[in-house]
Order: structure tokens, then C-alpha cells, then sequence
């Protein structure tokens, strides 16, 4: 359980670091994969696997309120994340839909939890 926990945190970690690293720094060099998808689904995707990482590290240790505070606490995150990248010299900009992207995907993240592990927990319930 203990290494589980670990895992988890290190994940989630990883996870926004790399979202920090990739926000703030511009990528107009990198060449193309030649496939086209919307920013907006991959701000959504990006987004929705933050709040699930954050809550399977969190879930052991706060048992009032968790999904709410993910959610809140991802909503600011994303912001300041947005309001850096208007304030840095890297070529990103503010983006209001970003901010609208990264909630969609954060409510996805939070209906999947609480479907998901509803299901998990009726099980264990048998």
C-alpha cells in the first residue's frame, strides 16, 4: 500500500511538473506530428488526468470534501498557470478558453472519480 501511495505521489508530481514545464515554455520550434487536435481537448485531457492523479494520492489522507478542493485547488493552478504564460517572455499568451478547457476537463475528472470508484466501492460492499 505504502509503495502504491508513493507511486501515486510520484506520478502526480511528475505530472505537473511537466505541466508547469510545457505551459510556460514555447514549443513553435519543435517540428510537426502532422496531427491536428484542437488545444482546447488536449487542455481538457491534460487537465482531467491531474485531478484523477491528485485524487488517488489524496484520497488516503482527506476524507471531507477531497473532490472539491482538487477541483478548486485545479482551477487556480490552471489560472496562475495562465497568467504566468501572459507574463513570461516565451511567446504564450492568456488564453479565457484555456481557463474553459481546463475546467471541462477537471468536471470530467471528477464525474469519472466518483463513477468510478462508486462502482469500486459497491463491489467491495458485496
Amino acid at each position: 500500500m505504502l509503495r502504491r501511495s508513493i507511486l501515486f505521489i510520484i506520478i502526480a508530481i511528475s505530472w505537473t511538473v511537466l505541466i508547469t514545464v510545457s505551459s510556460l515554455l514555447s514549443f513553435k520550434e519543435l517540428p510537426s506530428t502532422g496531427i491536428e487536435v484542437s488545444d482546447k481537448v488536449i487542455h481538457g485531457g491534460i487537465y482531467f488526468v491531474f485531478t484523477v492523479l491528485w485524487y488517488l494520492v489524496l484520497v488516503s489522507y482527506i476524507k471531507r470534501n477531497l473532490l472539491l478542493k482538487i477541483g478548486v485547488v485545479s482551477v487556480l493552478y490552471g489560472i496562475i498557470i495562465e497568467v504566468f504564460q501572459y507574463l513570461m517572455p516565451y511567446g504564450r499568451s492568456f488564453e479565457p478558453l484555456d481557463i474553459v478547457a481546463n475546467c471541462c476537463g477537471i468536471l470530467l475528472g471528477i464525474l469519472a472519480v466518483k463513477l468510478f470508484f462508486s462502482a469500486e466501492r459497491m463491489k467491495k460492499k458485496k
